[in-house]
């Protein structure tokens, strides 16, 4: 636990605290404030506990090769855990062939002839990341948000903490290209919501192709 929150608590020692204690001119630390810090202290014991845990179950060899790849782009373990906790296993995302569905249509705007990656568009819904248009007979009304709403903001704290800052991008091509990305919206003055969306969307489609390469094509003897 942090020490100011342990030494309040009185579950921690600390001889700093304890002479700006006694040469503050403060009405004191009551009761009621200890007893708070203390199931405060408490929740980070429990935290910690789920951590752990979670680092174990991420050791198990069916997460390895995804592990791998989440660990591209920089992901903390918070966000490797949602990211597997709603795209495990990747199969469920691809054709009965087991490889990444794509189908041809017409443009329902354009008329003309497009190209669908139905794998990537449903395997960035699930993630929160793929806005879907909400049509009332012909016409079109907007866009909705769907899919985990908690990916949706860990995707963008992500996106704020590990792209927008410099120094902590990704060091690969990946950190290079969603980078990129990003500097390039901020010069042409993209509106920095849309930017930071666009960067997530974007780095949704990335990780799915990283994924799909190790399912669709395993490593061989």
């Amino acid at each position: 636990m942090p020490l100011l929150w342990g030494w309040i608590a009185e579950q921690r020692k600390s001889a700093k605290y304890d002479r700006l204690y006694k040469n503050s001119i403060s009405l004191g630390l009551t009761t009621e404030t200890r007893t708070s810090t203390a199931a405060l202290c408490n929740f980070f014991r429990a935290e910690r506990d789920v951590e752990l845990e979670l680092h174990r179950l991420l050791d198990s060899p069916e997460f390895a090769p995804n592990r791998a790849n989440t660990a591209r782009f920089g992901f903390g373990l918070r966000l490797q855990c949602l990211v597997l906790s709603q795209i495990y296993p990747l199969e469920h995302f691809l054709d009965l062939d087991g490889e990444p569905e794509v189908r041809f249509g017409k443009g329902r705007e354009s008329g003309k002839r497009v190209k669908r990656r139905l794998s990537e568009r449903r395997f960035k819904k699930a993630l929160g990341l793929a806005p879907e248009r909400a049509w009332s007979g012909d016409n079109r009304q907007g866009s909705c948000k769907s899919g985990s709403a908690l990916c949706r903001k860990a995707f963008w704290q992500w996106t704020f903490c590990r792209v927008e800052v410099r120094r902590l991008r990704p060091k690969n091509e990946i950190g290079e290209l969603l980078g990129a990305m990003m500097d390039e919206g901020k010069t042409k003055k993209m509106p920095i919501r849309k930017l930071r969306s666009a960067v997530g969307a974007k780095a949704a489609i990335l990780l799915f192709r990283e994924l799909a390469t190790v399912v669709c094509r395993p490593d061989s003897d």
